[in-house]
């Protein structure tokens, strides 16, 4: 079942009849969950690596990055924004939390989507 899940406080119910919509303790924007999405959520203690929230976001960009390239699909970050990219479409989402420098959620990569 789709849904939409907020990180925070917003309308986040406009346009989105039929489609459940969740408040969670993340950063990001609205961001859609349904069939067809890989959902990782790392936890990682980022003491053992840096205590520092944006090289975290660049490093599961990266990874994202890196992964689509194996598979043969060229994907860029978009400067300003927090994701991934491939031909000017965005393929995935992140939004993460930290407690006491411990990661909560993660990425949402789009694979077989129906985003129409």
């Amino acid at each position: 079942m789709p849904v939409r899940i907020t990180g925070a406080p917003a309308d986040a119910s406009a346009g989105t009849t039929g489609i459940d919509v969740f408040e969670v303790e993340r950063g990001g924007d609205v961001t859609f969950h349904g069939p067809g999405q890989l959902v990782g959520y790392p936890i990682l203690d980022l003491h053992a690596y840096k205590q520092d929230l944006h090289w975290y976001l660049r490093t599961l960009e990266q990874a994202l990055i890196e992964a689509l390239g194996v598979l043969g699909i060229p994907a860029e970050r978009n400067p300003g924004f927090t994701g991934v990219w491939t031909r000017d479409k965005k393929i995935a989402s992140i939004g993460i939390h930290v407690k006491q420098w411990v990661t909560w959620h993660g990425f949402a990569l789009n694979v077989t989507t129906d985003l129409t």
